[in-house]
């Protein structure tokens, strides 16, 4: 289990940190440009590497998500409580679908 919350910490600094680093270099202006054109060739050219970055650091984060919801359930499931209680506690985690 420490094993995959350390495996789970380390994919979520590394996505979002290469994600500051990436989009601060392609989502600011450079030397002679001006903020206008920026947006301009953001509206212009939607198929720019920022965009596919953000998408696919959508993507990954969703799936940290879904792996941070996972991780507690077989713990809880392996806790000495009655069906009713595991059900009831599991509930509590299954909010975080919505």
């Amino acid at each position: 289990m420490r094993v995959a919350i350390y495996t789970g910490i380390v994919i979520t600094v590394v996505n979002y940190g290469l994600s500051i680093a990436v989009l601060s270099y392609y989502s600011t202006p450079h030397i002679g440009h001006t903020w206008d054109d920026v947006v301009v060739a953001a509206v212009l050219h939607p198929d720019i590497f920022a965009f596919k970055w953000g998408v696919g650091q959508g993507a990954v984060g969703t799936a940290i998500d879904i792996y941070i919801f996972i991780l507690p359930l077989p713990t809880i499931a392996g806790l000495n409580l009655s069906t009713k209680k595991r059900i009831q506690l599991m509930a509590i985690f299954f909010t975080a679908i919505l």
